[in-house]
């Protein structure tokens, strides 16, 4: 579960993520990938997607329940509807 902090808005993944695999959660385009191919987007539960002001920040907070050697990575990109 990824929390924005100050908003409490959550994205909520409902499966296990096998050790060594990447798993891509585009917000722009509301997709999931595992390793870059398998799509799990049927799995992202809770959808509460948040933002990033234009040259601000935000806060967030990373649970992985299962594991504890499970990292978060994030890259921010400019996107617009």
């Amino acid at each position: 579960m990824i929390t924005h902090v100050s908003t409490g808005r959550r994205l909520l993944y409902r499966d296990q993520i096998p050790a060594g695999s990447v798993l891509s959660i585009d917000t722009s385009a509301g997709t999931v990938l595992q390793d870059g191919v398998a799509d799990r987007s049927g799995r992202l539960v809770v959808r509460e997607w948040s933002t990033v002001p234009r040259e601000g920040e935000a806060e967030y907070v990373f649970t992985a329940p299962e594991r504890t050697d499970a990292v978060l990575h994030a890259q921010v990109k400019a996107t617009y509807w």
